[in-house]
């Protein structure tokens, strides 16, 4: 699995409101994060307005993490795309590889509208469909979106060895902490313009659905002109403040209540989900349980907010988790003046150069 050099690649997470970037290092059995940074879009998205490559360029952002961080090594990036920049479908499965494959793909999502002649996609196996026929999951996105990410790494002198989707991304993330398992575990990546639910069955993403009404782009405008704050301080604010907690401060009952409708849009989300897919495993396999989520690890800027996974759990049940590594990868992220977990898919990516991508 694991190549010659010590230095992973660079990391690139091509968020909705931020870029951030990683390196780790492998010392034997563990990754070190040795390099990062983090920088906020100049213009960042929204959850409704339109986006699109031609006017979405990160050059000037990457170029200014790299300024910043002095310490990134190579010139081999890997980077993910935004998830308002991807598509996620099902279509059924044939089994295998064959031309039969993708013209069942291609059957399925053209009536939706979706040319995949002009874009770059990948499929591989998801949950059987309600009959218990086998379906395989289908990721794609505009032919351009591949073509400008690539541009803007050239652009910063950097090499694009890779271009991943975030639901692999975040199953290599959850296996950066959960190397060997057989349970089935939820991994949420809670981001400016909303969450993504990935559920991972021996760590490959078998579904994926993106949460409605998830966004926290309206929430931070509210705390923005409630207290009077610009956007940076909006973060500084969320990381400070603490939810559900018994001493909480005047700030905190009021960052509370303006995070409310969020929050509980997700709670609302996450039961149904979890209702969907208790259902669905009493009709495929007669055990509620076989698709019900274990544990579920929070990503991005919703895990940050100091207390969610108390609060997701009280409200939503289950067992949540912020991802995080050891005392020594949190303290490096600190002195960067960042939350790990919003590292986390940088890192992952960053550790991409040692996996067999053949």
């Amino acid at each position: 699995m694991f190549g010659r050099s010590n230095h992973g690649w660079i990391g690139l997470d091509l968020g909705a409101n931020s870029i951030k970037l990683a390196q780790v290092v492998r010392q034997g059995d563990r990754l070190r994060l040795t390099e990062a940074a983090i920088v906020p879009r100049s213009a960042p998205w929204r959850e409704h307005e339109p986006i699109t490559a031609s006017n979405s360029s990160a050059a000037n952002e990457i170029g200014t993490a790299l300024v910043m961080s002095s310490k990134f090594r190579g010139r081999q990036t890997a980077a993910v795309l935004p998830t308002m920049a991807c598509q996620f479908n099902t279509a059924p499965s044939t089994n295998d590889d064959s031309p039969a494959q993708l013209r069942a793909i291609v059957d399925e999502l053209s009536p939706l509208g979706i040319d995949l002649s002009d874009r770059v996609f990948d499929y591989w196996p998801s949950l059987p469909n309600k009959s218990g026929h086998p379906t395989v999951n289908v990721l794609s996105t505009g032919r351009g979106w591949s073509e400008l990410t690539a541009g803007d790494i050239r652009t910063v002198g950097l090499s694009c060895e890779a271009i991943d989707g975030l639901p692999h991304t975040l199953a290599r993330s959850v296996a950066m902490v959960e190397s060997i398992t057989n349970d089935t575990i939820a991994a949420i990546d809670w981001s400016y313009t909303g969450a993504t639910f990935v559920l991972l069955h021996r760590l490959q993403p078998v579904y994926i659905r993106q949460l409605k009404n998830t966004s926290l782009a309206d929430a931070f405008t509210q705390i923005a002109e409630q207290l009077d704050l610009d956007e940076g301080e909006v973060v500084e604010l969320l990381q400070s403040v603490s939810l559900g907690g018994q001493m909480a401060t005047d700030v905190d009952e009021v960052v509370a209540e303006l995070l409310e409708p969020t929050i509980a849009s997700m709670v609302d989300e996450l039961k149904r989900t979890l209702s969907h897919l208790e259902n669905f495993g009493r009709k495929t396999t007669g055990s509620q349980s076989s698709t019900a989520p274990k544990r579920y690890y929070l990503f991005g800027g919703g895990a940050t907010l100091r207390g969610i996974d108390k609060v997701l759990q009280r409200r939503a049940g289950g067992e949540f988790r912020v991802w995080k590594l050891d005392a020594e990868n949190e303290a490096f992220a600190e002195s960067k003046g960042t939350p790990l977990c919003l590292l986390a898919s940088a890192m992952a990516l960053s550790a991409l150069c040692w996996e067999d991508l053949s």
